[in-house]
This record gives structure tokens, sequence and C-alpha cells, in this order.
């Protein structure tokens, strides 16, 4: 075949895979923006659970860790009141225990008084061990070989009267049609987080799409907590002003039978940091940087 003819065919299949790409489901739009408000108000239920009211992170060595009001120990937990030992977490590898101060200070999630050394079930596990002091909740929060524990206050004033971020106007346009490139084994990427730490995450593929009339790719995370989500990290131009500046994430239903999937990057997110100095953000990878203003999804935090 003449290298013309090659040029041509070359030329015609471009044409036809651009055209062959698919539109998203088409939405209604009252539908649309009916949906996305409901999502945005458990959004803003869910962070405001689980981190606008945290009080601390501390990181549990190997060993014994005392923890209570006293300035001097390890562990200092805030609030009012006399300056007490609460108790002392033991951690045995991946075994983490507590061990009561005398006085029955530290009381269960049902408020029951703990008197005897209690093994914690951690994050990792259906449910964590809950402890309470005072207004103070307390479990054992696990990042890769590391465990932390992690409180939050229940009274704290920042819970009253939270409110998200504002969000760029909600638009069916910013939808778009993703196929999963799928690796024949899975990589681990190698991510720093916020505390200066490292984390190991899974990466089953890449999402391909076209946006600006260009193709783009995303690095896709497996979410640990639901095999039906991919989770995306990302950071594109509005970092510099509009959104949060270490990145946005964003979750995408796994594809279905045909590789193809919707990312919907109106409902990116600021991650957890965004809230809370007490977060384990991973950082977005380089991979994961688009040359595009992606205007959709949520704004920066005041």
């Amino acid at each position: 075949m003449k290298k013309a003819q090659w040029l041509l065919l070359a030329a015609t299949v471009s044409a036809c895979s651009s055209r062959a790409w698919p539109d998203p489901p088409p939405v209604d739009r009252p539908a649309f923006l009916a949906a996305h408000a409901a999502w945005r108000s458990e959004l803003q239920q869910s962070i405001g659970e689980r981190f606008v009211g945290l009080a601390g992170l501390w990181l549990l060595n190997e060993g014994r860790t005392p923890f209570g009001t006293d300035s001097s120990l390890p562990i200092v937990l805030p609030g009012p009141g006399p300056r007490v030992l609460v108790g002392t977490f033991v951690r045995r590898g991946r075994i983490v225990q507590v061990e009561p101060a005398r006085g029955h200070r530290l009381r269960s999630d049902q408020k029951r008084p703990i008197a005897s050394t209690v093994t914690l079930l951690t994050e990792d596990d259906s449910m964590p061990t809950y402890l309470r002091f005072g207004s103070l909740r307390m479990w054992i929060h696990v990042q890769d070989e590391r465990e932390y524990l992690r409180v939050t206050d229940l009274a704290s004033p920042r819970l009253k009267g939270f409110t998200l971020a504002p969000d760029y106007e909600p638009d069916p346009r910013w939808r778009v049609a993703a196929r999963l490139k799928a690796y024949r084994q899975r990589r681990v990427f190698r991510l720093a987080d916020v505390t200066g730490a490292e984390q190991h995450l899974a990466v089953p593929g890449e999402l391909v799409f076209h946006l600006a009339g260009r193709e783009m790719r995303l690095e896709a995370f497996a979410e640990p907590s639901d095999p039906k989500w991919l989770w995306l990290m990302f950071k594109d131009s509005t970092n510099r002003l509009e959104t949060y500046p270490a990145g946005r994430y964003l979750w995408v239903p796994v594809p279905d039978s045909t590789g193809w999937t919707t990312i919907d990057f109106n409902r990116a997110i600021s991650p957890p940091c965004a809230y809370t100095a007490f977060a384990t953000c991973p950082l977005p990878p380089e991979e994961n940087r688009l040359a595009v203003r992606v205007e959709a999804g949520q704004k920066r935090p005041h």
C-alpha cells in the first residue's frame, strides 16, 4: 500500500474513532438538578458528621501510649476540666487495646463505664470500637500499616450551621462517557498524603474520556470501602484560585460489561483535608493533572 493510501486510511480510522465515542446516557435536566441537590444534601451531612467536628489525630506507635487531658502525656485530649490520665493505648502489631485509668472516666459509645482492658476493633473491621470521654468520641483510624487515634468533639461549635462551599452551576454537559483501560495486573501507586506519610493505593486501570475536544486520561483507584466505585483524584487549572489547591476527589461507578461508565464532574468535591487538619488525604498523582479548566463541582471552602 502506498504512503498516501496509508495516510488516508489512518485519517479515516481516526475520524471514525472520534465519531464512535459515545455520549453518556441522556438525562432529563429537571431530574438531573433534583438528583444533584439531593446528593449535595447527603454530602453535607456526611462531611459534617465525619470530619467537621474532628478534634485530634495521633499516630499510635508500638507499645504503650498514655492519654488524657494532662499536658505531660503523649496524647493530650482537648476540653475543659481537671488534668487527668484517662487511660493507656497498648499497640502490639495490628492489635490495639485500651487500659482505662482509675476513676471510670472512659466510657463505651453506649456511655457505660469501661473498667477493664478492651481490645479495640478498628476501621478495618466492619464497625470500629468507639470510646467516649465527655463530649469526645474516639476510635482507631487505620492507614496502610499505621494506626491512629482519631477524636471528634460531638459538642464542637463548628458543627452548628455547617454548610458546604458553593458549587459551580450544575450542568449535564460536564457528564462524559469514559472507557476503562484495565491493566493486566493492578498497579500500586505510592502517594504522599497531607500528614507527610505515604499511602499505597491499588489502580486497576485508567479511565479514557473526551473533554474540551481532547482525549484525556485519569488513573482510577480502587475504592477500598465499596467495589462498585472507582476513586479519582485530580488537579486542574481551577485549583489556583477557584477550587481546593490540593486537588479534588470524584467517585465513578465501576464500568459495565462493555467497559464504559460516566464521569460526572459536577460531583467533584474538596477532600476532607479542606475541612480539618486531622485528615490523612492522599494527594493526586502527577498523572492525574488535567490540562483544562474543570469548571464543575465544588469550589474552594471559605
